[in-house]
Parts: structure tokens; C-alpha cells; sequence
């Protein structure tokens, strides 16, 4: 009965119920998860542990100097999820802020769990068991989170004890005690008899209260090299666990590398010769074989190079396995290599078969820039201008005495200079430097993925094709006046549902707030759930304000016109701005731009207690996720994350256009009368009818 494992099968009305608690719950979990936990939590990476568990563990082995000496501890939890006990998960959420009903809510849907047994044919009675998360709940890996930060929290306070301490790194003495995976977690202390005995007692106290339990057998402790033989002795010995002389893998990847990195991955070509040989070529065409190779062989490695930069004769050795079995015959295991491997890597359309070049595509994942200080970055040779083409200013430009970007940048206002800029490049190349934001903040320089909004690269991007051509009818640029009416197809669509083409306002402001979606099936495809509930207007609660923000983007003159409108409970203006901002190269960011004034503005008018509403999806996820992305919105969203501290209370909710059409109005407006100011008064007609309708709505 050890080795139990229930099945639960969870039907598609509960899954549906399970995921929509899930993305509510994913919004907070950064606010109350340690950071030593890498997974499920939006916006970290497994990767990051793996990065981190590496570079301490390198660390340990070349401290070879010292009296103080650090273990590496990897513990590994006996059927994590099936040892959970309710109380203690009910009792963890209660600790962490949750509210009451939504405790009972969750805990609902974990104590609904029933089971029978089938033994030689005969089916037993349904019994419901007292602890344990079910496989494949999509609850289960959050909820297991909460359970672990118990652990995380009895280390936490062991350390202010001053009965743990933490393994420490460089000379810059960066620390570290824990890394935390759903069943594997690793900790890092002093090696000390002292040490290994508090590490044991919270292992234990965690147990007790938690149902956990750690296999010794298969955890494994790791010492520096400045450690003597009896005090690793004293310590495994106390604490029950194998001794490892060199670290083994940690979330599939290797815990240590070394110069022999042809060494460390070599599995991956055992792997990829294990998976043809899985596969019987009799069966496969050459357009299987295609597949094959793009969808199986080319992913396994994909999991490493995001984090190593591997030697090129290993991908060379990869890639002959590839190229082998691309050429090799279904009737005989003998062929003929009519082509290298490299000629194969080219797109299709260009003669070879699109299959991916492993060293650029390594480099590729491991490869971002964003312009912070711009210290670090050459004015000449960089590609750090904005755009998916010619990201470098022309050779013919150089000029010897201007060579780093931040001397383009004003240091007392911490802004472009522009007058510079005209007097060094070309007004084109001086407008497409003016568009990039910049911070009120000293942030670095860093490397961004040009290919996607959150600057990070994902295999999905990077395999876009990059064609302007509509992919419907194959005839004319995907553009504003195309996508919404000129094509072929979409006439037909307006005609079979007998609705008058819509006018080119209204076209260019759904295009400019959704391109990004409309191309990548994101915003206009997959609205937020509130899209679908929320039809009028509604006014903020007794002695808030809510603030409307939109944008009118023009792409052809990269001049963005934010409006604001701000009312109060009653529904009647309390302050109104259009403003103007010229060199936007990106709709989302004139968006971003909106709703950064509109904090200003709320600001300076002086509220303390603001609602921020506006329909760009992608801006209100970006301040929400609370984090440092790598997105161009990031320096902005910085920008408003400082002004925040103005307001006793501010959130932030996403409406759709038809919601937030006070705000699209006034911005059209300001952009027709070329008015840019605070309206204290006389707001245009269209407006003022758009308010009383909003008003009027919600009254009835």
C-alpha cells in the first residue's frame, strides 16, 4: 500500500470551475510566495532556480580557502501531493491573507474528492479520503505552493534565529538558504554539526504540521571543497542522507557543468537516438520525418539552452543525428546525404526545409537588450533602435566623438536630447531614438526579444513569419483600412451580416489598441471574462474617483493624443485632459502613455482614492503583474509604480471600448480640434452626450 497512487478523474464542469479560481488566485500568489519558489508563480521561471542552484553550487567547489565551509542539502519529498493535509492547507491560506469565503471556496473543491477500489475484478463502495491533492486538478500546483511556503517560513525563521545561515556567494556576499520545486528542494547552510542539527528539527516540524515527509533515500547532500572529511561525516551521519561528490541533475538539468559541457549534456544525444529508434522509419514519410524532427528531436533540448550556451561540436553532433536520419532510407538503413545539414536550415521559401540552426537558436534564447542608462550600449554598432528592421544607425553616420548612448541623453532631466539627436542623424533615425521611453529611474541596460511585447523570447515568436500580406486574402498589406474593410473577405463577412462597414475611426482605434492581438489571437480573440459582463459604465463608490483613459495613435505621423476623464460617485466630471506625445512608435505604448498621465493628473488635482479604467488588456496587465518585465511599457509602468505612492487607495480594471468610450471620444476629439489642455470647461458635445448616456444608463 506504499506505493498507492489514486487516480482522479475530474470531469470537465469542474475543471472549468477549478481553472477560472486558478487565474484569480495566480494574480496574488507573487505578493505571498517566497521568491525561492520558481514555478507557477506568473513571472518567474523554473530556469531562474535552475541558474541560481548552479552558480551557488560552482561557487562551493572552488571555495577551497576558509574555515567556514557550505553544504548544498537536496531534499526530496515522498508523494508531495498525496501526503497534504486539509487543515494545515486551510490554516496556511488563512496565514497568508486570503479571505474567508474564498478559503471555504477552495477547500470545497478539495474535499470533493471521492474514490473506489477495484480489486480482482470487484468494485468497491465510494469513500472519500482525508488529505492529499488530487493529479490533474489544476488547483493542486498552487495549493501545493501555499503548503511549501509553510516550509519556507519555518527556514525563514530559523535563519532570524540565528540558528540557520546562508550560503554565500561572490564577493559581493549575495546569500542564499533555500530553492524550492513542488517535490525537490534544495538548502544551504554552513557546514556545521550546530547547522545540520536545526536544519533536522525543521524538517521535522514541518512533517508534524504538514503531512509531508522527506525520502532520505533519494535526497543526497553536497559539501564545498573547503569541508574536512569529519565534519561531513558527523553531518551525514545526523542527518540520515547519501553523500554526492558531484551534484546530480535538479529540474532535469545538470547541477553542475564545468568546462566539460560536451560531457554534462551528452544524454541528450542518447535521447535523440532513443526517439528514432522508438520510431519505425518504415512508417514514416519524408513530410513525417519533417514533423518528427521539428515538433520532437528539436525540442529536447530546448529546456537547457535557455539556460547554457553549450559548445558548437555538441550541436554539431546533434545535428548529424538529425541530418542522418533526415536521409536514411525507410527500406534499408544505408543513404545518401545529398545535402549538409546547414542548407536544410533555411526557410523554405529560400530552398532548404526550415528546420533550426541549434547554435543560432541557442544563442537566440539567451540574446535581449533594453536601453536603460545606455552606458553600455554603442551608439554605431548596437541594434538598439526600435523597430524589426534596420535596428542599426547606418556606418555612413559615425562620428568618432559620440559613441555610448547615454551621452544622446540629457543627464540633468534625464531625457532625450534633441537638438543632439537632429544634429548627429537623420530626422528619420532621430524620431525613432525620440520614441524610446525612458525612466525617471537608473536602470541597466539590458537585452531584450525585439519579436515579442514582453521583451522575453518564446519558441512562438521567434518561428513568426515576419509578411506584412494579409493571410486571408493573400492580395494587399495587412494595414488599419485593410484589415477592418478593404479586404475581400471581410467585405464579404460585412455584407452576409448585413452591417454597413464601420467607419474609419472606429476601425483605427480597434486596430491601434488590438494589432498586437489581432496578429497573435491574444486581446481582440481572447477578451478577459469581464467583457462579457460588463456593458455600461458604472460609477466609483462614495468618495473615489474614477479615472477613463484612452488613446488615438497615428502610425503614419507617430503622434499619440492621450485623453482623461475623471468622475466622481454621481457620475459628473471632475477633470478632463487631452494631452499630446509625439515620436509613440507603438499603439500600446500611447496607451501606457494615457494611463501614466492620468495618475499625474489625478495627482495634481488631488485625489487620494482613484479607480484607473482604461480598454488596453495589455497596459492593465502590465502594472498589475507588479513585476520587472522586459517589455517596452516597462520603464513606464515604472514611472507610474513611483506616482502610485501619491494615493491612499489606487487599482486598476479593464473594461471594453464600448465602456470606456467617454475617453475614446475626448481623445478623437482632441485629435480633430488639436486642442491639448485641461478642460475646465466647455467639453466638447460628443463627449458631454457620452457622459449623460453613461450616467443615464446606470441610473436605470
Amino acid at each position: 500500500m506504499s506505493q498507492f497512487r489514486p487516480i482522479s478523474l475530474c470531469n470537465v464542469i469542474y475543471k472549468i470551475i477549478a481553472k477560472v479560481l486558478v487565474c484569480r488566485m495566480s494574480e496574488v500568489l507573487g505578493f505571498c510566495i517566497n521568491e525561492a519558489h520558481g514555478a507557477f508563480v506568473p513571472g518567474r521561471l523554473i530556469s531562474d532556480n535552475v541558474l541560481i542552484a548552479y552558480e551557488v553550487l560552482h561557487s562551493l567547489k572552488m571555495k577551497k580557502r576558509g574555515q567556514k565551509g557550505n553544504f548544498a542539502l537536496k531534499l526530496y519529498m515522498s508523494k508531495a501531493y498525496d501526503r497534504v493535509e486539509w487543515d494545515f492547507l486551510a490554516g496556511m491560506m488563512k496565514h497568508l491573507g486570503f479571505h474567508e469565503e474564498w478559503i471555504i471556496l477552495i477547500m470545497r473543491c478539495v474535499c470533493s474528492v471521492s474514490y473506489s477500489m477495484s480489486l480482482n475484478g470487484c468494485t468497491s463502495d465510494w469513500f472519500s479520503p482525508s488529505r492529499g491533492l488530487r493529479q490533474g486538478d489544476p488547483l493542486s500546483p498552487f495549493l501545493f505552493l501555499i503548503c511549501a511556503e509553510g516550509f519556507s517560513i519555518l527556514i525563514e525563521e530559523a535563519k532570524r534565529k540565528g540558528l540557520m545561515q546562508s550560503a554565500h556567494v561572490g564577493r559581493a556576499r549575495f546569500s542564499i538558504n533555500h530553492l524550492f520545486f513542488p517535490n525537490d528542494s534544495i538548502l544551504f547552510g554552513d557546514a556545521s554539526c550546530k547547522e545540520a542539527e536545526a536544519v533536522r528539527d525543521v524538517i521535522k516540524e514541518y512533517e508534524s504540521i504538514s503531512g509531508q515527509r522527506v525520502n532520505f533515500e533519494k535526497s543526497l547532500i553536497y559539501f564545498g571543497a573547503n569541508v574536512n572529511n569529519e565534519v561531513k561525516e558527523n553531518i551525514i551521519n545526523l542527518l540520515g542522507v547519501r553523500m554526492a561528490h558531484n551534484p546530480e541533475k535538479y529540474l532535469g538539468l545538470p547541477m553542475m557543468v564545468g568546462r566539460k559541457k560536451s560531457w554534462a549534456f551528452a544524454n541528450f544525444a542518447n535521447r535523440f537516438r532513443k526517439r528514432i529508434e522508438g520510431w519505425s522509419l518504415r512508417y514514416l514519410s519524408i513530410g513525417g520525418k519533417e514533423v518528427f524532427i521539428k515538433s520532437v528531436l528539436q525540442a529536447i533540448p530546448l529546456y537547457a539552452m535557455q539556460c547554457f550556451l553549450m559548445p558548437k561540436m555538441f550541436y554539431r553532433k546533434l545535428e548529424g543525428i538529425m541530418n542522418k536520419f533526415w536521409w536514411t532510407n525507410n527500406k534499408s538503413s544505408r543513404s545518401i546525404h545529398w545535402s549538409r545539414w546547414e542548407p536544410l536550415c533555411r526557410p523554405k521559401n529560400d530552398g532548404g526545409m526550415g528546420f533550426k540552426d541549434l547554435v543560432l537558436f541557442n544563442k537566440a534564447l539567451l540574446a535581449k537588450q533594453r536601453i536603460g542608462t545606455g552606458c553600455d550600449i554603442n551608439i554605431w554598432n548596437d541594434p538598439w533602435l526600435p523597430g524589426r528592421e534596420k535596428n542599426r544607425v547606418s556606418a555612413q553616420q559615425i562620428l568618432p566623438n559620440w559613441t555610448s548612448v547615454n551621452q544622446l541623453i540629457n543627464c540633468e532631466t534625464y531625457t532625450w536630447n534633441e537638438e543632439l539627436l537632429f544634429n548627429i542623424f537623420d530626422v528619420d533615425t532621430a524620431r525613432r531614438i525620440l520614441s524610446i521611453p525612458i525612466a525617471d529611474c537608473r536602470t541597466e541596460d539590458l537585452r531584450v526579444w525585439k519579436y515579442e511585447g514582453s521583451g522575453e523570447y518564446t519558441v512562438k515568436s521567434g518561428t513568426l513569419s515576419v509578411e506584412t500580406i494579409c493571410p486571408l486574402c493573400k492580395e494587399g498589406p495587412e494595414d488599419a483600412d485593410h484589415i477592418m474593410w478593404s479586404c475581400e473577405i471581410v467585405k464579404s463577412i460585412w455584407k452576409s451580416l448585413n452591417i454597413v462597414a464601420p467607419s474609419f475611426e472606429l476601425s483605427l482605434g480597434v486596430f491601434d489598441d488590438g494589432n498586437g492581438g489581432v496578429l497573435r489571437h491574444r486581446e481582440i480573440l481572447s477578451p478577459s471574462s469581464s467583457s462579457l459582463v460588463i456593458k455600461n459604465w458604472k460609477p466609483p463608490d462614495l468618495g473615489f474617483i474614477k479615472l477613463n483613459f484612452d488613446a488615438a495613435f497615428q502610425n503614419d505621423t507617430k503622434i499619440a493624443i492621450t485623453a482623461v476623464l475623471a468622475r466622481n460617485s454621481e457620475g459628473n466630471i471632475v477633470g478632463a485632459e487631452t494631452c499630446l506625445f509625439r515620436d509613440v512608435n507603438d499603439a500600446f505604448v500611447a496607451k501606457a502613455r494615457a494611463c501614466e498621465r492620468a495618475i499625474s493628473m489625478a495627482a495634481t488635482w488631488g485625489f487620494l482614492r482613484v479607480i484607473v479604467e482604461g480598454n488596453s488588456l495589455t497596459v492593465i496587465k502590465s502594472i498589475k503583474k507588479r513585476q520587472n518585465d522586459k517589455s517596452i511599457l516597462r520603464l513606464i509602468t515604472q514611472n507610474i509604480f513611483f506616482l502610485e505612492t501619491c494615493f491612499e487607495e489606487i487599482s486598476y480594471q479593464f473594461v471594453p471600448r464600448v465602456v470606456n468610450s467617454a475617453a475614446h471620444s475626448l481623445a478623437l476629439e482632441g485629435r480633430r480640434r488639436q486642442v491639448f489642455r485641461v478642460w475646465d470647461d466647455g467639453l466638447p458635445d460628443s463627449v458631454q452626450m457620452v457622459v449623460l448616456k453613461d450616467r443615464s444608463a446606470w441610473t436605470h
